[in-house]
């Protein structure tokens, strides 16, 4: 539930400082029951595809139905966050880039629950870790900015002047989102290297080594 958690709202987190990133010269603000339920969505798919993979003896088809609920849930995440946009602008999808961001993100999640199996018996840190996480975040912010480039976004004459407004609730959002993403990876960190390791080596009526 934490790796979800961390996964799921971490990709949604990348979108939305995203979005907060990009500027239309337009009075934008974001609904925020789709805002939530992108979140939502992207943590319950993260959810599935590590509760498919979570035993020892993965099959190959695990890792298909996990990998394609994972992307589904990205995909979902994104487009979702895209329909939340409030604002006087009419916004169409160039298929082709459209579908080519459909791909980057199913093998990215492919990718993630690859690596997800590979290293998730190694206690120790390592370069690998490190690496993986790196070219997770290229990809993920890659799929983001491919359906970004296939938003063609088109107003009438004169709507789009005016100038940039930032959504404070999706700032806050995000901020307090982040910070809960810490405090959940430090805390699952915690129980697994303290709580319990006492558990498996000591004993919980008398404190005394097993």
């Amino acid at each position: 539930m934490a790796g979800a958690f961390v996964m799921g709202s971490g990709v949604w987190s990348m979108h939305f400082v995203g979005m907060l990133a990009f500027h239309l010269h337009s009075s934008v603000k974001y609904d925020i029951w789709f805002t939530l339920f992108s979140m939502v969505a992207s943590v319950i798919s993260s959810f599935i595809a590590f509760y498919i993979t979570m035993p020892k003896n993965i099959n190959w088809y695990k890792i298909a139905f996990g990998g394609f609920f994972m992307g589904s849930g990205i995909v979902t995440m994104h487009y979702m966050g895209m329909a939340a946009m409030i604002m006087p602008v009419e916004v169409s999808y160039d298929k082709e880039l459209w579908a080519l961001s459909v791909l980057i993100a199913l093998i990215a999640s492919y990718a993630a629950l690859l690596l997800f199996l590979r290293f998730r018996n190694q206690s120790s840190s390592s370069w690998l870790k490190w690496l993986s996480a790196v070219i997770m975040g290229f990809a993920i912010c890659g799929m983001h900015y491919t359906g970004m480039k296939a938003a063609n976004f088109h107003a009438q004459h004169g709507i789009m002047g005016g100038e940039v407004s930032i959504d404070f609730f999706l700032l806050y959002g995000v901020t307090v989102t982040i910070f809960f993403i810490l405090m959940v990876s430090w805390g699952a960190m915690f129980l697994d290297r303290h709580v319990l390791e006492r558990l498996a080596y000591h004993d919980t009526i008398t404190g005394l080594p097993n």
